[in-house]
């Protein structure tokens, strides 16, 4: 499987082992709710930085903002799906 930003987070959880604790060392609270089966990574990563994708800020700004970098958590997942 191959993890980008539109891929759904439910389908990365239900696909990939290790996923739901990489997401929790992230601090994704989010992982138990229904809307994830609908949800992009892009969006779960929106919703964790609080940041939703109305606000008119660029994804990849906000990760800069709160830490996170949205490439680099798609090829840590890249990563875990080739294990």
């Amino acid at each position: 499987m191959i993890i980008t930003k539109d891929t759904l987070t439910a389908d990365i959880l239900k696909n990939i082992n290790g996923a739901k604790e990489f997401f929790e060392s992230l601090n994704m609270g989010c992982l138990s709710c229904m809307g994830i089966q609908n949800e992009t990574l892009e969006k779960s990563i929106c919703h964790l930085i609080k940041f939703l994708s109305y606000t008119g800020i660029a994804l990849e700004k906000s990760c800069l903002m709160h830490g996170l970098n949205l490439e680099e958590i798609m090829e840590k997942l890249n990563n875990l799906s080739n294990q």
